[in-house]
């Protein structure tokens, strides 16, 4: 049999490897870049979580009895100390707005329930003390704790405009909020 008898092997065309190969390598890139971005973007829970811890109780046992008109106080200082902090909220909402102390019971309504993982329900408590003509230091608290909440909430744009009027004006919250407005970044 002669060479020329010998029929020829079709050429194969090896063109499924490199389809496959190119397919994998644009996964991987797109991977990446997810990956990428979910590294610049901060996850606002753990950075609700980093900032966020209850300050203690302003008002002391001594100052109201059960058997007082300040129970609400008490009861409300009795469930913040033991961390029963939906107990607390529900105790200090109770507070009349005459008390001489409602403002700080609001504000501590606000951060028990905060604490309690109800983040509308501080949202609503803090807000009006927040944008009130109340004393400055609780304004400021206020605001403070209502960017936490609303970083819990997953919504950094709500938080924002508080951290950064707390971060212009003096005050213990000012470096605070500076801290984590640069954590959050842009």
């Amino acid at each position: 049999m002669a060479e020329e008898d010998v029929p020829a092997r079709p050429v194969r065309h090896l063109w499924w490897p490199y389809a496959v190969a190119a397919g994998l390598a644009l996964l991987i890139v797109i991977g990446l870049g997810w990956y990428a971005q979910r590294a610049r973007t901060p996850d606002w829970q753990a950075l609700y979580a980093s900032h966020f811890s209850p300050p203690p109780s302003p008002f002391l046992l001594r100052d109201a009895s059960p058997d007082s008109a300040d129970n609400s106080l008490f009861q409300g200082t009795v469930a913040y100390e033991a961390q029963a902090y939906a107990e607390a909220a529900q105790a200090w909402a109770q507070v009349p707005d005459t008390h001489p102390q409602a403002a700080v019971a609001q504000l501590y309504t606000g951060i028990s329930w905060l604490a309690a993982g109800e983040a509308p329900r501080a949202i609503e408590r803090l807000e009006a003390l927040a944008q009130s003509d109340a004393d400055p230091s609780v304004r400021a608290t206020a605001q403070w704790y209502m960017a936490l909440a609303w970083l819990r909430r997953l919504d950094p744009a709500r938080a924002r405009p508080w951290l950064e009027q707390l971060a212009a004006q003096p005050g213990a919250y000012a470096s605070r909020a500076q801290a984590l407005l640069a954590q959050m970044g842009e």
